[in-house]
């Protein structure tokens, strides 16, 4: 058996511990968990119905609503135990990153080359602003500063 000092963990596996230190930590109530129950002691997972790749997931806490960024079908919403098409602007787009903005209610999605498109009062926009033609692999909303960052290839 070899023991590992410091000097020989790899980034890759400080990271991974990093964040299995922080996931079991942290324990939190999944949608549809009831909110007394410690997910610590639950090992089992549930499939919701969805049968497609998903790319990405957000979470608005406030409505409840679980969204999905999927692989060709765009954003899928997870809302009173069913899953619903949020349809037009991207229902046909590739989604690969999602971000929710629960102080402004707005969903953001990061497209495969088609850059950000906004989720807002139902309906979906694109938001033109530089990045229209980029793949955007990841989206981090900040809303101290109200900044919304993008991360593209």
């Amino acid at each position: 058996m070899r023991h590992l000092s410091k000097k020989h963990l790899s980034l890759p596996v400080v990271i991974t511990i990093i964040l299995m230190f922080v996931l079991l930590s942290f324990p939190k109530a999944a949608p549809g968990v009831p909110k007394d129950k410690d997910i610590k002691s639950d090992k089992s997972w549930s499939h919701i119905g969805m049968n497609t790749f998903i790319y990405s997931l957000a979470y608005d806490s406030t409505h409840d609503i679980l969204y999905a960024g999927t692989a060709s079908h765009g954003v899928w919403k997870y809302e009173n135990g069913e899953w619903n098409d949020t349809e037009e602007g991207v229902s046909g787009y590739s989604i690969y990153s999602l971000a929710y903005d629960s102080t402004h209610d707005i969903l953001y999605a990061g497209t495969a080359s088609h850059g950000v498109w906004k989720y807002e009062n139902g309906e979906w926009n694109d938001t033109e602003e530089g990045v229209s033609g980029y793949s955007i692999y990841s989206l981090a909303y900040d809303s101290t500063h109200d900044i919304l960052y993008a991360g593209t290839a």
